[in-house]
């Protein structure tokens, strides 16, 4: 369980590196909306950085306890996004549907991340 928390939190700070030095260079180009765009998997980043921690207090060292405190924040915390995600296709708000479609893909990938490290572990 130790190299599971050691590699995957070693893989999201290297993700929210990744897209800091992405932003940086972005607003040096003057390419603020893709800064912003970046910005937000930035902060889905920081967001499941943060409930890792939180579950793996509620894990008290147990692996099963664990992914199931982890995967259930992927299906609690965007259940908003997607409603958000619907009721802006609706409505044709294309720009802030792109915002949701952006959290919801990089939360996607985090968790398929975090799956697959859990199969090695």
């Amino acid at each position: 369980m130790e190299n599971l928390i050691r590699n995957y939190t070693a893989y999201l700070e290297a993700r929210l590196k990744e897209d800091s030095d992405q932003i940086d260079f972005l607003l040096s180009e003057e390419r603020q909306d893709e800064a912003n765009h970046k910005k937000v998997e930035r902060n889905v980043i920081d967001i499941f950085m943060k409930v890792f921690k939180v579950s793996q207090k509620q894990s008290q060292g147990d692996l099963e306890k664990l992914e199931k405190a982890y995967l259930g924040f992927f299906e609690k915390l965007p259940s908003n996004w997607y409603a958000n995600l619907e009721a802006c296709k609706k409505n044709g708000q294309e720009d802030e549907a792109y915002i949701e479609e952006l959290k919801i893909a990089r939360k996607d990938e985090l968790k398929i991340k975090f799956i697959e490290m859990m199969r090695v572990e």
